[in-house]
């Protein structure tokens, strides 16, 4: 679902906005960026593909995107400084554009911190709201709770997951779906991951060559304020670290978290 709202102003102003809820689901891998899916459980036989089905590891819930375009009133046509010349080709024909984003985090998998059956890929338990800090470890995981959570040393309570039981517990075949899962944890993406916001900025210049001709001096700056954007935690587990971020989110090769700066020249005819 996706709602719009555009506003075009006077003097050179204009707004664009928009606003995007969606739920991505699936019940086996896929080949876009993921965080970490954990293990899947139709590669055990007896249960099939739909235990898997839960939040996709690229499951964006909302996005907010606000655009606003200012043309700055210097310049040939426009209310100041209108005339040729030398003050013209500094300061006029200068139009700025502003872009804010932001969205919520994506899905990511909490392991266990305990050996699991028979070797098998499990998923830790979830107990309680793991973005409430305090509370108080479950038996089978006896670790110090955190008071504050949704930080870079404890994104998540990891005190809100509990292990799934032991393979030492088993004194005798299990058999049905219902009885096997129990050793298996939850299902994948239990939660979401931290959030992205950011702010660029883009400058242009048009220089008039000939008729309807003219060349552009682009200029971007991406993160215009320097704020990092904080990845997936590394540490995916329910230990005391368990929730733990140790780097920046991966926005594409070639593509810096810190801010940077693009020029350009374009020749438009």
């Amino acid at each position: 679902m996706q709602a719009k709202l555009e506003r075009h102003y006077t003097n050179g102003l204009s707004f664009l906005s928009s606003y995007t809820w969606s739920h991505n689901l699936d019940d086996s891998r896929e080949p876009l960026p993921s965080n970490g899916d954990g293990s899947f459980y139709w590669s055990y036989n007896v249960l099939g593909a739909r235990p898997d089905y839960g939040n996709s590891p690229f499951d964006t819930a909302q996005r907010f995107v606000f655009t606003g375009t200012y043309a700055l009133p210097f310049g040939e046509g426009r209310k100041y400084v209108s005339k040729k010349g030398m003050a013209n080709i500094l300061v006029g024909g200068w139009d700025s554009i502003i872009l804010f984003r932001t969205q919520t985090g994506n899905g990511i998998t909490v392991n266990p911190n305990t050996s699991t059956v028979n070797g098998a890929g499990a998923h830790a338990i979830r107990i309680g709201n793991p973005f409430a800090g305090g509370g108080a470890a479950p038996d089978n995981n006896p670790i110090v709770c955190p008071t504050k959570v949704r930080n870079r040393a404890n994104w998540y309570n990891p005190c809100a997951f509990e292990n799934p039981p032991q393979a030492s517990v088993i004194t005798a075949p299990v058999t049905g779906a219902a009885n096997f899962l129990k050793y298996l944890g939850d299902a994948r993406e239990q939660l979401h991951g931290p959030g992205y916001q950011r702010i660029d900025m883009t400058f242009t210049k048009n220089f008039k060559t000939y008729e309807s001709q003219y060349l552009q001096f682009r200029g971007d700056i991406f993160n215009l304020f320097n704020t990092p954007t904080w990845g997936a935690p590394s540490n995916g587990g329910i230990s005391a670290q368990g929730g733990q971020i140790t780097g920046t989110n991966f926005l594409g090769n070639f593509t810096p978290d810190a801010r940077f700066f693009q020029l350009a020249l374009k020749y438009y005819f």
